[in-house]
């Protein structure tokens, strides 16, 4: 099991809190298999990928929890629209 850590390093100009929810909007927008939970300050993330420096996603939910499977299905708690406004 792997608990996610900020790499100040790989995102200088955000704050932790900001940069884990692009890594989780990243591997969630990317569809890259892997369990993602956060609540708060409390994030948990198994799988997925760091995201790149220029994505510019983020998360519209300050609570949920998403599974992304091998075949590229994605099951979450957000209902939401995913569209910029």
């Amino acid at each position: 099991m792997q608990l996610t850590q900020t790499n100040p390093s790989a995102a200088p100009n955000l704050s932790a809190g900001a940069s884990l929810h692009k890594v989780f909007a990243y591997s969630m927008d990317a569809l890259i298999p892997g369990l993602y939970f956060w609540c708060g300050f409390i994030k948990l993330r198994i799988g997925g990928s760091p995201a790149e420096l220029t994505y510019p996603g983020t998360l519209h939910s300050r609570i949920g929890i998403a599974l992304v499977l091998a075949n590229y299905r994605i099951h979450s708690t957000y209902r939401g629209s995913y569209d910029p406004r």
